[in-house]
């Protein structure tokens, strides 16, 4: 298999004025093309920290994060943008679902965003919620 995601080292801290506070400290991660991993903790200890770091939104103070390889460190905004949105998806605590739209049609408005043929969106979208068992929910709607 081969590393989707990779941290070297990864530190990150929060500076208020003088005073800098550790969340993360020398984390080293692995994460492999088709692994699913979970992410648990107790509130404020660095969850959503990594995510943002992992999904190239924010930038470690110290160490390497890599997407395909590739060092985000190392790329402007706009090439981070572009990789995160062929490469990476992410779901919220809260998901912000379109109500009006079925499942399907939720999960392929990235994909259609991005440019995708509406065909191929539709078609991933589908195999995507068969995935995580939703395969008989594509025409819900949210609640």
């Amino acid at each position: 298999m081969n590393n989707l995601i990779e941290c070297q080292q990864v530190s990150y801290h929060y500076n208020s004025g003088k005073i800098k506070t550790p969340v993360l400290e020398a984390l080293n991660l692995s994460i492999s093309s088709g692994e699913s991993i979970a992410i648990l903790g107790q509130s404020g200890c660095g969850k959503s920290t990594l995510l943002n770091l992992l999904g190239g939104m924010s930038q470690p103070s110290k160490g390497k994060v890599h997407l395909n390889g590739t060092n985000l460190g190392q790329l402007s905004e706009d090439k981070i943008t572009e990789l995160r949105a062929q490469h990476l998806g992410f779901v919220y605590q809260f998901h912000h679902l379109l109500k009006d739209f079925s499942a399907l049609d939720n999960v392929a408005m990235p994909l259609l965003i991005r440019g995708d043929d509406k065909q191929v969106a539709l078609t991933s979208a589908g195999e995507l919620l068969s995935k995580v068992g939703l395969q008989d929910r594509l025409d819900h709607r949210p609640a």
